[in-house]
């Protein structure tokens, strides 16, 4: 087990870090361009981890249509999440968002039979109320009301939690026929092209410039992430691996206090201690 919290530490601190150099960009390229440049450098990534690991091996044909299925399950989800950001402050977003990682374990539980201790729930429990206090800020009156005003785009993310709950539990059946690195290449292949498809649909050409460049480069990072998640999910229940991996928001919280001087609120003080209480928990080997 200790291998696998390992794998997904290492999802945890890349996707942090990603996720904190994304905000630069993100004033410069609108959600469409920053997430087709992000998937195509966690594309490359993906292939390159692939033919790292002694060669394609390239799957049967069954197993890889499941793993670029995924992918572009999961792609059609973040698609529908760029469209909530044109009507919501990116933090509500973000907050509402993470409830697909309770469709990924309540699938879990469901469908693969995953038995979960109370100490385990608990830890679970904690982690989510954790991870979404963090991604919660204060807004001012005049904030309030633009996201009272802006609340009917609040419905676009019911097909983000679905799709990616959905896509998020599917990707644990499908490492029985493929290894971590084939389904991080398939998921990864699938999700470029639906990203690349959306920007194409509506600007007509692919991002270019030093910020698409840029946001590639991160893209590698998520990649990379990407790789520890899967060889991690491969060894552990995949509601246990997708609430751990969410508590990327406290490194990404953490780095923009350090770095950015962001003030730290009550709230996310107690969020910071429930996730990590949460993870705590996690990590105890059940019975």
């Amino acid at each position: 087990m200790l291998p696998a919290l390992a794998f997904i530490g290492a999802n945890v601190v890349l996707v942090g870090v990603a996720s904190f150099l994304e905000y630069p960009l993100s004033r410069q390229l609108d959600a469409f361009r920053l997430g087709a440049a992000l998937r195509l450098g966690a594309l490359i990534l993906a292939v390159a981890a692939l033919l790292a690991g002694r060669g394609p091996a390239i799957p049967d044909l069954w197993p890889g249509l499941v793993g670029i299925g995924i992918g572009l399950i999961l792609g059609v989800g973040s698609a529908f999440y760029c469209l909530a950001l044109a009507g919501l402050a990116p933090w509500l977003a973000a907050s509402v968002a993470n409830g697909y990682v309770a469709v990924t374990i309540l699938l879990g539980v469901v469908v693969l039979g995953e038995t979960l201790t109370w100490l385990a729930v608990a830890g679970l429990a904690l982690t989510l109320a954790g991870i979404i206090a963090l991604s919660w800020r204060q807004s001012s009156a005049a904030d309030h009301r633009g996201v009272r005003g802006s609340l009917a785009a609040v419905w676009l993310l019911g097909p983000y939690i679905v799709l990616v709950g959905v896509g998020a539990f599917l990707e644990k059946p499908a490492l029985r026929s493929l290894t971590a690195l084939q389904l991080n290449a398939l998921t990864a292949l699938g999700m470029a092209v639906v990203a690349l498809a959306a920007v194409f649909t509506r600007d007509r050409r692919f991002p270019t410039g030093s910020a698409a460049l840029g946001a590639g480069g991160v893209g590698v990072l998520l990649g990379l992430g990407a790789v520890g998640y899967y060889l991690g999910l491969a060894h552990l229940p995949v509601s246990v691996a997708a609430t751990l991996s969410n508590t990327s928001v406290l490194v990404t919280a953490a780095l923009a206090v350090v770095f950015r001087h962001q003030a730290i609120t009550p709230r996310q003080i107690a969020g910071a201690a429930a996730t990590l209480v949460g993870v705590s928990l996690l990590t105890i080997p059940q019975p």
